[in-house]
């Protein structure tokens, strides 16, 4: 723990030539460029560093961690990153502002060799995605933690829509939620998301499934337009368990690997043969039989 500017940073990461692990958390300091080559770093994390540019030469950088205090990065020489986890700071609040825009809109120019994403979101935010163009052309594993405080409206789902065209290699989708909402009393009429095939996506897992506005239409959109789609879970007893103080992230394929990533939680029992009926009333369809596996 120490107190360095931007210039004396740089300078100290110029002679560190044999550096493979970086992690900078609360740095004050407007930009970090580092134009020497540091080709053993293979880890690198920054968080809460208010950073208007990270740039790093790092031709073996596998793994980053990062959120939406850094405003722009630019990885562009890292053709090994193969896992990229964002968090959005801005999720404690349910809210989102241009810096998380602009982010979310460049993630793709600036990851353009990541193969797995994990994303840390609200559902509000993860409809900017449908302003984001540009694609993650060797994306393979996708994995979306959503927190959801409040009853968010349908427009999130075009932009997962738009995410998931935006990965055309796409080969396997985790979905997160909070386990432990409510089912509403009333049952609504869900109809199939609208969007394009998708030619590759193989394997869905989707935990804390309830009746929340568009996570069902999202399920349909997929079950119908994934061509070569093998198997969906569907998951309305465990989820994500709802701590802001503690980030972990949620997968059946990582969980238990390490303290950062979890299995998902079995929550309350309250609420679970209606979140179960819900999915059977509107995915459980004779086409869909031999792929949807609902818990």
């Amino acid at each position: 723990m120490v107190s360095i500017d931007g210039g004396d940073l740089q300078r100290l990461l110029l002679s560190c030539a044999l550096l493979e692990s970086l992690s900078m958390e609360s740095c004050s300091s407007s930009s970090l460029r580092v134009p020497q080559e540091l080709s053993r770093l293979n880890y690198l994390r920054v968080r809460y560093c208010d950073l208007e540019m990270l740039e790093l030469d790092a031709p073996n950088l596998t793994k980053f961690e990062f959120d939406d205090s850094v405003v722009q990065t630019v990885l562009s020489e890292s053709s090994k990153l193969s896992e990229v986890i964002f968090v959005s700071n801005l999720r404690l609040a349910n809210g989102y502002d241009d810096v998380l825009d602009y982010i979310i809109t460049q993630l793709p120019a600036a990851l353009p060799n990541v193969q797995t994403l994990l994303l840390l979101l609200t559902a509000c935010q993860v409809q900017r995605f449908s302003n984001t163009r540009d694609s993650f052309i060797c994306l393979r594993h996708l994995n979306m933690n959503l927190d959801i405080f409040l009853d968010p409206d349908d427009s999130w789902v075009m932009g997962f829509v738009n995410l998931l065209e935006l990965a055309p290699l796409l080969e396997e989708l985790e979905v997160h939620m909070e386990h432990d909402r409510y089912c509403s009393s009333n049952p609504r009429m869900v109809i199939a998301a609208q969007g394009p095939l998708h030619r590759h996506l193989r394997s869905v897992y989707i935990s804390g499934f309830c009746d929340v506005l568009g996570l069902a239409e999202l399920a349909l959109y997929i079950l119908g337009n994934a061509t070569v789609l093998e198997r969906m879970v569907v998951d309305p007893v465990a989820g994500m368990k709802e701590d802001l103080n503690i980030e972990h992230f949620y997968s059946v394929s990582k969980g238990g690997r390490s303290e950062r990533f979890v299995l998902p939680i079995e929550g309350a029992s309250f609420c679970i043969e209606e979140k179960r009926m819900f999915a059977r009333n509107n995915l459980d369809k004779e086409e869909f039989r031999h792929i949807l596996t609902i818990l």
